[in-house]
């Protein structure tokens, strides 16, 4: 999960938490999280007028968290759902499990 900080066009801003975001080829801006069967489901979506700015918290290059302003177009922000678990042991981290990439099906 990450958290974004979205600044909408009216003056206030929201803070969402999701697995993927990211916008849209007509430009809406769409934050989602892994359903409890596993898929993707949409947890907000905006349209592209109402936006100003994304930000995602994140570190920086000194270790430190901050906000972090996101390109106008593209994917933000995707992880993989945790895969299943061997003998009770806690999943590994998505980056790091086995050296594979993130692979996640986004719904838009």
């Amino acid at each position: 999960m990450a958290l974004f900080m979205l600044q909408l066009a009216h003056g206030e801003d929201d803070m969402v938490e999701a697995d993927a975001a990211g916008r849209t080829a007509a430009g809406e801006i769409v934050l989602e999280r892994t359903g409890g069967h596993g898929g993707p489901e949409r947890i907000r979506t905006y349209p592209a007028e109402a936006v100003t700015a994304v930000f995602r918290r994140g570190p920086t290059d000194s270790g430190t968290y901050t906000w972090i302003r996101q390109p106008p177009e593209g994917i933000w922000w995707l992880l993989r759902p945790p895969v299943s678990t061997e003998a009770g042991r806690r999943p590994r981290s998505p980056q790091t499990a086995k050296g594979e990439k993130r692979r996640w099906r986004r719904s838009w």
